[in-house]
C-alpha cells in the first residue's frame, strides 16, 4: 500500500502543480502580452486604457468592496480600476514582455502625510515616462497628475518575484485561491 499512496502523492502533487499554473495570473498575462502585441509600456497603457479602464473612467463608479479583488479578475469582469491596481496590472504586463523594461511605482503624498494617488513610472527611450491609469494620461509629471500641492513622491519597487509567497500566488491559481478565500475576498 505504501507504494500506492506514494504514487497518488505524485499524481496529485503533479495535478495541483501543473492545473495550477495553467490557470496562474502568470499565465494570464503572458497570453495577454502575445495575444494583442504589447510589445512597449506605450501599447500597455493604450491596451488598459481601451480595454479595461474606459469603460468606468468618466462616471468613476467605483464600489470600495471590489477594491480588494485581484486586477485579473477586475479585468475578465470589466470592473474599473483605482489608480494603484492600474499601475500594478501594467507593472505586470511590463514584466511578462520579451524585453523588461525597468519600472517603479510613484506615491504621491498630499499635504497630510498619506499617498492619495500612485502612478507607474517606465524607464522607456532612456527616460523615466509616468503613466497614470485612472487619470488615463502619460504626459504628465506624477505630481502634476493631481489638483493638490505635492509637498513630494515616494518611489516604490513591487516585485512580486522576490516574495516566494506573491511568487506562488502569480504561478498557482489553486494557492492564489485559497490565499484569497482565507482572507475573505471570494
Amino acid at each position: 500500500m505504501s507504494k500506492l499512496y506514494k504514487y497518488l502523492i505524485i499524481v496529485s502533487v503533479s495535478l495541483f502543480v501543473i492545473f495550477g499554473y495553467i490557470d496562474s495570473d502568470a499565465v494570464f498575462y503572458k497570453k495577454r502580452v502575445k495575444l494583442f502585441g504589447l510589445n512597449t509600456p506605450d501599447d500597455v497603457f493604450k491596451y488598459l486604457n481601451h480595454s479595461i479602464h474606459n469603460r468606468y473612467s468618466d462616471s468613476l463608479i467605483f464600489y470600495p468592496s471590489l477594491h480588494s479583488i485581484p486586477t485579473r479578475d477586475k479585468m475578465e469582469c470589466d470592473l474599473g480600476f483605482w489608480c494603484d491596481e492600474g499601475a500594478i496590472a501594467m507593472s505586470k504586463f511590463i514584466d511578462y514582455m520579451d524585453s523588461p523594461y525597468k519600472w517603479r511605482l510613484v506615491d504621491v503624498y498630499g499635504s497630510d502625510n498619506i499617498s492619495h494617488h500612485t502612478v507607474i513610472q517606465v524607464f522607456y527611450e532612456e527616460k523615466w515616462k509616468t503613466y497614470d491609469i485612472f487619470f488615463k494620461t502619460d504626459t504628465l509629471s506624477p505630481d502634476k497628475t493631481v489638483k493638490y500641492k505635492v509637498p513630494y513622491v515616494k518611489y516604490r519597487k513591487w516585485d512580486s518575484s522576490t516574495k516566494i509567497y506573491h511568487f506562488l500566488i502569480e504561478h498557482n491559481s489553486v494557492i492564489k485561491y485559497i490565499a484569497l478565500k482565507l482572507r475573505n475576498v471570494y
